[in-house]
């Protein structure tokens, strides 16, 4: 993979062969992500694909290949070492340029790592008190701060302002439900 690499990215950025690489791409990272032993991606292959999918899978014009592309980032994000995806969904949900549905579906990766670290038995930097820390300010309030005193009801209702706090309570639902031994609260004060 690493032998192709640039073809791909190139390939990626140009719009040309897409379907294929977005293919290569699937076939090569979801029999990684499954396997029993979980293997990890460089870092070199990792962060050039965590920024230049997040803006294909909001900006194609067909929505198979944005789904293909959101797909494929999960996969990437998720053989990513925890701390790298910690930083890369951070800079994901704290980007004002990204588009709002980007923002939206990011809280989704977000709440797949959190699912993921809350099930292992190990130390991840998404099952600490470094979650919220870092995650509350960006996910659990309203965008942008204070809008729900400047907007009236219908500026609201056609905003994406709807859709991602839907997706920021499923996420603070989820996180109440699995986080049995509180290893995401413990010592947090918010």
């Amino acid at each position: 993979m690493t032998d192709f690499f640039p073809i791909v990215l190139s390939s990626i950025q140009t719009n040309v062969a897409l379907d294929e690489v977005l293919s290569v791409l699937i076939n090569t990272f979801a029999p990684l992500r499954s396997a029993t032993a979980l293997l990890q991606l460089d870092t070199d292959l990792i962060i050039p694909l965590a920024h230049l999918l997040p803006h294909l899978a909001s900006n194609h014009s067909e929505p198979d290949i944005r789904h293909y592309t959101f797909r494929i980032l999960s996969l990437v994000l998720g053989l990513a070492p925890p701390p790298v995806r910690f930083g890369l969904l951070k800079d994901l949900l704290a980007d004002e340029d990204m588009p709002p549905q980007m923002r939206i579906a990011a809280i989704g990766l977000l709440k797949e790592a959190v699912l993921e670290a809350l099930s292992g038995q190990g130390q991840n930097i998404f099952a600490s008190r470094h979650l919220l820390a870092t995650f509350g300010p960006l996910v659990l309030r309203p965008v942008p701060f204070g809008s729900f005193d400047t907007v009236t009801l219908d500026e609201f209702l056609d905003s994406p302002e709807p859709l991602r706090l839907v997706e920021c309570l499923g996420f603070y639902y989820v996180l109440l439900q699995r986080d049995q031994n509180n290893r995401v609260s413990q010592s947090f004060a918010y």
